[in-house]
C-alpha cells in the first residue's frame, strides 16, 4: 500500500530529469504526448518558481504595463528596465514604436523642434495626438521619428497617469536567479515571463542532481516514469525494511480471554526470554517491538520459486531455488544490540524541557475583493507603505509594481467592531483604547501545484486604510449650460452691465456632493473621533480616486498632487453645518497656492460627514486638472449626471510597531505597493503578539468577565 501511495503521489509531483537541452516546451510536449492537454505552462512554472535558472541566459519579458509618472521622459522610462549586459534591451525608440498609435499619451500644447534633412522643423502637439500623427505632421515615418533623440529627453511630452506598454525587455540571468526573482525584480506577472522565446529556451533550468524539478497534476505517466517517481520519493528502502521486519518476525498479537490464539505461540519465551513472558509491552501490542533471534552459528536462508509457469520470470541463480548464509550480517546486528545495552539510547537533542502550558497561534483572516490602483505619484505611496526602519525606495528608478487595494473580510470587521465596543465600556478615549486593539500584519501566500502546499512570506510594503465611495452630481460644466448669473439671488437678469457672478469661470469644475451611504458615513465619524483623541496625523494620506476610462488602466486612478486642485466647500446658510472656511480661503489665496487636496484630511472628512448627517445639500467638490484646465472625465458620469468617486484614507505606520499595525473600527481596507499577482497568490492577515498593560479589573473578576472585557472568545 505504501508503494502504491508513493506511485499515486508521483502523478501530482513527478520528478522530471533535466538535461542541458530541456526547455519548458519540451516538457510540455513530453507530458501532452502522453495525454493531450494534461499539462499547461502556467502550473508548470508555478511549481518551479524558485528552481534556479541557468546563469548567462538572455530571457524575453513581454509587454510590461507602466503608468507614466509626473516628470517622466521616454529615456527615463527605458532606463528603468535597462540591462547593462544587453545593449538596447529597453530603448526610447522601442517605446515610441510600441505605443505609436496611442492617442492619450501625448500632452497637448508641447512644442517639438526637430532638425530634418538639415532644416529646422517645429510642431505643437494637439489633443488626441499620437506618435503616428506627429510623424505625419513632420511628413516622416514613425520609424524615423523613433530615431529622433530630441524626443527621448523632452520634458512634459508624456501625459502622467496614462498607461503605456514597455515592449519586450531582454534580461540576463545571474547565479541564483529564478522565475520568482525575475518577475519580482521587474514587477511583472508570471504571464509576462512565459513568452514564446522563453518557452523554447533550452537549458533554462540548472541541471543539478541534488535538486528536484517537479511536474504537477499529471494524469498519465509511462511505466518507467512511475517507477522513477517511486524511487525519487525515497520510500522504497523504508517500505522494504518494514515489509522485511514483518515477514521475518510477524505481528505479535495480544492474548486475552475469548481469543483462540495459543499464548505459547505469541508470548515471548526461549530463546528470546529466560522464562515465558507473562504480559505484553505497549510497543509489542502494536508490532513495533519484536524479539531478535539469538543465533550462535550459521544463518542459512533458502529462497524457492513456486513450480508454476506464472513465476518463470523470477530467476534464482540457475535453478528454481537458491541458498545463502547471512551470518556476517547477523553478527553486526549483535554488535548494535550490545552497544545499545551498554551505552543506552541517547537521542541527539539539545535540551529536554517541559511543554508550555499554552501555545499562542496567530489568528488568520483572509481579504476580500481587490482593486488595482494606478497613480502618477508612486513615490508617495511607497513612502506611506514603507515599513518603519527601512530605507525609502527610489521611485524614480527601476520597475514599479502596481498598488493594490484589498477590502478586509466581514469576519475581521465584525471581530474588530466587537472588540472595540467591549473595550469602550471600560475606556473612555480612543487614544487610551488603541493599545488594546489587535495588531495585524499582511503575508503573501503562493501555492505550489505540485505539492498542494502554500508558502507564506511577510508583506512589508503595506498599510491599512479606509476606502469610502461617495457620489457627486454634474452641474453646468460648459459655457452653454452655465449662462452668466447675477451676483446674488437671481434678481437681476444677466445682461449689459451685469457680467454675472465672479465664480462663473469655476462652474465647470464644481460638482454637487450627494454623499456616501450610511454605513460608510459611520466610518467617517469614527475617523473624526479617533483624530480628536490621537491627532490629525493619524491619517498619513488622503486620496481621491476614480475609474478613468481614458488612461488605459483598469481599476482606480489617482493623480499626483502637482497635477490637480480639489477641495470641498459649503454654500448653505446654516451656521451649524457651515463652519468657518477661513483656513481654506487663506490657503487658496496664498502667494504659493496649494495643489492636490487643499482641505486638510480632518476638514475633508468632517465636511463629507456633515453633509451625510444633515442631508441638506449645499456641499460641493471642486476638481480641476491644472495642465489642461479640465475637470473630471465626462465618461465618469451616467445619463443622469451622477458619478462615483473613491476616498482613501491611509493609516500612519507607527515606528514603535515595526511589524503590523494596530487597527480600529474605522478601517476597512489594506493598501500594498508590493509586487503581487492576485491571480496567482493569496493575501492573508495574521495577528501579531504585541504586549501591553493589562486593564484594571475587579479583584474577583471571573474568567468570563475578563474575556468579555477584552472581547476574547475563550470558547474558541
Amino acid at each position: 500500500r505504501q508503494l502504491v501511495q508513493s506511485a499515486i503521489d508521483g502523478f501530482d509531483d513527478y520528478p522530471y530529469p533535466l538535461t542541458s537541452a530541456t526547455s519548458l516546451q519540451s516538457i510540455l510536449d513530453w507530458a501532452n504526448g502522453l495525454q493531450q492537454g494534461q499539462l499547461k505552462a502556467t502550473p508548470l512554472a508555478q511549481a518551479n518558481l524558485n528552481y534556479p535558472l541557468t546563469p548567462g541566459l538572455k530571457l524575453d519579458i513581454a509587454n510590461i504595463a507602466y503608468m507614466v509618472q509626473v516628470g517622466d521622459t521616454l529615456a527615463a522610462i527605458a532606463a528603468r528596465y535597462a540591462d547593462p549586459q544587453v545593449p538596447d534591451n529597453s530603448s526610447a525608440a522601442a517605446l515610441i514604436l510600441g505605443n505609436q498609435a496611442q492617442s492619450n499619451l501625448i500632452v497637448p500644447g508641447v512644442l517639438i523642434a526637430l532638425t530634418l534633412d538639415g532644416a529646422p522643423r517645429q510642431y505643437t502637439t494637439q489633443a488626441g495626438d499620437s506618435f503616428t500623427s506627429i510623424a505625419q505632421a513632420f511628413a516622416i515615418t514613425v520609424e524615423r521619428l523613433a530615431g529622433e533623440t530630441t524626443l527621448y529627453t523632452q520634458a512634459g511630452l508624456l501625459s502622467a497617469s496614462v498607461v503605456l506598454t514597455v515592449p519586450n525587455v531582454i534580461v540576463t540571468t545571474a547565479a541564483g536567479d529564478s522565475i520568482a526573482s525575475i518577475t519580482e525584480a521587474l514587477r511583472v506577472p508570471l504571464d509576462s515571463f512565459l513568452t514564446a522565446a522563453n518557452l523554447v529556451q533550452e537549458g533554462l533550468f540548472k541541471v543539478d542532481a541534488s535538486l528536484r524539478f517537479a511536474i504537477p497534476a499529471l494524469v498519465v505517466l509511462p511505466e518507467d516514469g512511475l517507477w522513477q517517481a517511486i524511487l525519487a520519493a525515497g520510500n522504497l528502502g523504508q517500505t522494504a525494511g518494514t515489509a522485511a521486519r514483518y515477514m521475518l518476525h510477524g505481528m505479535r498479537l495480544p492474548v486475552a480471554p475469548g481469543l483462540s490464539i495459543p499464548s505459547s505461540g505469541f508470548l515471548y519465551g526461549a530463546p528470546h526470554w529466560a522464562t515465558a513472558q507473562s504480559a505484553y509491552g505497549v510497543y509489542q501490542l502494536t508490532g513495533q517491538q519484536f524479539p531478535l533471534a539469538d543465533r550462535a552459528g550459521d544463518y542459512p536462508v533458502t529462497l524457492t520459486r513456486p513450480d508454476d509457469p506464472a513465476y518463470a520470470w523470477f530467476a534464482l541463480g540457475s535453478g528454481a531455488s537458491l541458498s545463502f548464509d547471512i551470518a556476517s550480517q547477523t553478527s553486526l546486528l549483535a554488535k548494535v544490540v550490545a552497544s545499545v545495552r551498554q551505552n543506552g539510547y541517547r537521542p541527539r537533542i539539545e535540551q529536554l524541557t517541559a511543554e508550555p502550558e499554552m501555545t499562542l497561534a496567530p489568528t488568520r483572516y483572509s481579504v476580500a475583493n481587490v482593486v488595482p490602483w494606478s497613480t502618477s505619484d508612486m513615490a508617495r505611496l511607497l513612502e506611506l507603505t514603507r515599513s518603519p526602519g527601512t530605507l525609502q525606495q527610489d521611485a524614480s528608478t527601476g520597475p514599479q509594481a502596481r498598488p493594490l487595494l484589498f477590502d478586509l473580510s466581514n469576519a475581521l470587521l465584525a471581530t474588530v467592531e466587537a472588540k472595540q465596543a467591549a473595550l469602550a465600556l471600560h475606556i473612555a478615549s480612543s487614544a487610551a483604547l488603541m493599545p488594546y486593539m489587535p495588531v495585524l500584519s499582511a503575508s503573501l501566500g503562493i501555492s505550489d501545484p505540485a505539492t498542494s502546499s502554500t508558502r507564506f512570506s511577510d508583506i512589508d510594503a503595506c498599510t491599512f486604510a479606509t476606502r469610502i465611495e461617495f457620489r457627486i452630481k454634474q452641474l453646468a460644466q460648459t459655457a452653454d449650460l452655465a449662462p452668466e448669473q447675477p451676483n446674488a439671488n437671481d434678481v437681476v437678469p444677466p445682461g449689459p452691465g451685469n457680467p454675472g457672478s465672479a465664480a462663473r469661470p469655476l462652474a465647470r469644475f464644481a460638482y454637487e456632493i450627494i454623499g456616501p451611504n450610511p454605513a460608510q458615513t459611520v466610518l467617517l465619524e469614527r475617523w473624526l473621533t479617533a483624530m480628536a483623541s490621537e491627532g490629525e496625523d493619524l491619517a498619513s494620506g488622503l486620496f481621491l480616486l476614480y475609474a478613468d476610462a481614458n488612461n488605459g488602466a483598469s481599476g482606480l486612478t489617482s493623480r499626483a498632487d502637482s497635477e490637480f486642485l480639489s477641495f470641498i466647500v459649503q454654500s448653505n446658510l446654516s451656521t451649524e453645518t457651515n463652519p468657518p472656511q477661513a483656513p481654506l480661503t487663506d490657503r487658496l489665496a496664498a502667494a504659493d497656492p496649494p495643489t492636490g487636496i487643499a482641505n486638510t484630511p480632518a476638514e475633508f472628512i468632517k465636511l463629507l460627514w456633515e453633509l451625510s448627517t444633515v442631508n441638506s445639500g449645499g456641499s460641493y467638490l471642486f476638481y480641476q486638472l491644472l495642465a489642461d484646465g479640465t475637470g473630471l472625465p465626462p465618461e465618469l458620469f451616467d445619463e443622469s449626471g451622477i458619478a462615483t468617486l473613491t476616498l482613501v484614507l491611509t493609516l500612519r505606520r507607527d515606528a514603535a510597531q515595526p511589524k503590523g499595525q494596530r487597527i480600529f473600527n474605522g478601517i476597512n481596507a489594506l493598501l500594498t505597493t508590493a509586487a503581487i499577482d492576485p491571480q496567482a497568490s493569496v493575501v492573508q492577515l495574521r495577528g501579531v503578539n504585541a504586549a501591553t498593560t493589562s486593564l484594571t479589573l475587579a479583584s474577583d473578576a471571573s474568567i468570563a468577565a475578563i474575556s468579555n472585557a477584552y472581547a476574547i472568545d475563550i470558547a474558541g
